[in-house]
């Protein structure tokens, strides 16, 4: 057992994370990075349990997960589930097959408790001469929503948040046939499910005041990203920081609204996996970006899966301070 190594699981309704990192003086230096897609929120909404097929990929993929831990032999490892098996009915039992099938232990996490951990796995991109921040993260079975406050001088403070009932993965299986209809659908939800929450939060004050940033984090918004740039494939060291405009996150959008279906399938940076997928978190995306017209964004790849490293790291009530620079590197 490495004593310097820690390690995190994310398991969400869409895609498995894990993280492997070694905890310096000043950094946490990352030694590998791992993800998969698998649904495992398919058919959730519809039937309230997990179905058999999705919790094979999911077994598959966290059995690899496990050979990579057994490789590295980490000190620390915490993995958590999310909403998917938050709202599913065998979610129990599913977490009992994981641990005897894998030997890993899944903590099913509340939605307040994953919004902490993405507000931990995201401070490091933050702004810290911005003094507010709108973080989103459009999953697989849900859309989590964080306002959050920022002053340089003392760690961030999550002032409110809220947890939209859709993702990706749900709204394709609730508009499987793909239209100009279903997306403005998608989208007039999302703009009134977050309308009152704006109200309430006074965002839009803010936003006049020039006080607010935009930040995506992982899934659509990387994807998006990723398009924009123009990438072959996938990459996370291009991806991650970037700061797009709001004029080309729709530019984007609509070059992926003009594709074929197959033409989505066969790109890298979308895939086989994602095809059907991609369209509905665009209409969330597009519906958050026009809602806080704030003139750009900034993208990263980061999220549950890096605050739960921060917790093993320093502490589960450690509140990070935002920062210019990363605390994450690449050993």
């Amino acid at each position: 057992m490495n004593k310097d190594l820690l390690a995190a699981i994310d398991l969400g309704s869409n895609t498995c994370r894990l993280i492997i990192g070694k905890k310096g003086a000043q950094y946490l230096d990352i030694i590998e990075v791992f993800s998969r897609n698998i649904r495992l929120g398919e058919g959730v909404a519809q039937t309230g349990k997990l179905n058999k097929l999705a919790m094979k990929r999911a077994f598959d993929v966290l059995e690899a997960c496990a050979k990579r831990l057994r490789h590295h032999a980490p000190f620390k490892l915490k993995a958590v589930a999310t909403e998917a098996c938050r709202r599913a009915k065998n979610g129990p039992d599913f977490v009992k097959q994981v641990s005897e099938k894998t030997g890993i232990q899944l903590e099913v996490v509340s939605q307040q408790q994953e919004a902490l951990l993405a507000l931990k796995g995201c401070a490091s991109v933050l702004d810290p001469l911005i003094p507010y921040a709108i973080l989103f993260d459009i999953g697989g079975a849900s859309t989590e929503i964080l306002w959050i406050e920022i002053n340089k001088d003392e760690p961030l403070k999550l002032i409110d948040y809220i947890s939209l009932p859709f993702g990706v993965v749900t709204l394709a299986e609730e508009f499987p046939y793909e239209s100009a209809k279903s997306y403005s659908l998608i989208e007039q939800r999302t703009h009134d499910l977050l309308k009152d929450f704006s109200k309430k939060n006074n965002i839009h004050h803010y936003i006049e005041q020039q006080q607010v940033q935009l930040i995506g984090s992982s899934g659509t918004a990387t994807t998006t990203a990723a398009l924009h740039l123009g990438l072959k494939r996938y990459r996370r060291e291009r991806v991650d920081g970037l700061i797009m405009n709001l004029e080309d996150v729709f530019t984007t959008i609509k070059h992926v609204q003009m594709m074929t279906s197959e033409e989505r399938m066969i790109h890298q940076c979308i895939g086989t996996d994602r095809g059907d997928l991609i369209l509905g978190g665009m209409a969330v995306l597009d519906a958050i970006c026009k809602l806080w017209s704030i003139g750009k964004i900034r993208v990263t790849d980061r999220g549950v899966r890096e605050g739960i490293l921060t917790e093993l790291a320093f502490g589960p009530s450690h509140i990070p301070f935002p920062a210019v620079n990363s605390l994450f590197r690449v050993a």
